[in-house]
């Protein structure tokens, strides 16, 4: 399905800018996704993996972070052309090879991550992938799964941030 959207700023909302998805594309991929996870391929030049969200009163939208304004170079007001395709991923992202490697290796961690909420799963995922380095991708998972054994399974993002500083250190 494809659409064109205005960035626009909810003036009462933490995640202030977003993109509005009219509410029969919403409905539609309601009705086909289990989750409302799509890819969204944005003015023909990003595809990116996101979920289509409640605002209330049958309105939808994307959440429009900083980071994805600036690749657009797009601010409120501007139009964004749409094309979107349900997300049928087991992630609902792209999952890093070096993240997959350290599953394989640690076969403990990889029992630990999955059986964490999916939405954890994709925090843990964005935090190896937003890396360029292959490297710091490694370490970065690495680390990850290190966490998640030490804790038994559980997810402490504090104790995580401070497990990646902690490893800087060396």
């Amino acid at each position: 399905m494809e659409f064109t959207s205005q960035v626009s700023v909810f003036e009462d909302n933490l995640w202030s800018y977003h993109l509005p998805v009219p509410t029969a594309v919403a409905l539609h991929f309601k009705e086909i996704t289990s989750d409302n996870r799509v890819i969204c391929h944005l003015n023909d030049q990003l595809k990116i993996h996101a979920a289509i969200l409640p605002k209330g009163n049958d309105q939808y939208y994307l959440m429009c972070s900083k980071a994805l304004r600036k690749e657009l170079a797009a601010e409120a007001g501007d139009s964004v052309h749409i094309r979107m395709e349900a997300d049928n991923s087991k992630y609902g992202m792209e999952l890093p090879e070096e993240l997959e490697e350290a599953f394989y290796a640690d076969p403990e961690g990889n029992d630990f991550f999955h059986a964490l909420t999916p939405g954890k799963q994709r925090s843990l995922i964005h935090l190896v992938a937003k890396l360029k380095s292959g490297n710091k991708r490694i370490e970065k998972a690495v680390i990850i799964l290190e966490h998640l054994r030490k804790l038994n399974g559980k997810l402490d993002f504090k104790q995580l941030n401070q497990d990646f500083k902690d490893a800087q250190r060396w």
